[in-house]
């Protein structure tokens, strides 16, 4: 009983902390202009009040398959998504969105076309 009304407590305390950060993100883009690195600058804030770990899981963070996928290319930048997908143990679809998300972080660019073109790993 009592363990249920901590985890109840701890919920509420993180729902109250997701909607305070929520408010101040729409604070500073209707101050700041939508566009202002808002976004960017409440992770910085968020890492040197809550700590590294904290800031890193505001849109930083890596999932496992990602990184697996980033270390094989590292080795192999001519992989296909299906020897990735055999590699790493999912499904060539997930491979694909995988990519995509590692794209569109920054973490990673196709240079070349489809077929012959290789994979740079940027971080």
């Amino acid at each position: 009983m009592k363990h249920n009304k901590a985890l109840l407590a701890a919920n509420q305390e993180q729902i109250r902390l997701y909607h305070e950060i929520g408010r101040a993100i729409l604070d500073r883009q209707d101050r700041q202009g939508w566009g202002a690195k808002v976004i960017d600058r409440i992770s910085a804030d968020a890492r040197r009040v809550l700590g590294e770990k904290v800031g890193e899981k505001v849109g930083e963070s890596l999932t496992p398959n990602q990184k697996r996928i980033l270390s094989l290319l590292r080795q192999n930048t001519r992989l296909s998504a299906r020897e990735l997908a055999e590699e790493v143990g999912i499904s060539s679809r997930k491979i694909e969105q995988n990519i995509s998300r590692l794209k569109e972080s920054g973490s990673l660019r196709r240079i070349g076309p489809a077929k012959g073109g290789y994979w740079e790993v940027l971080k």
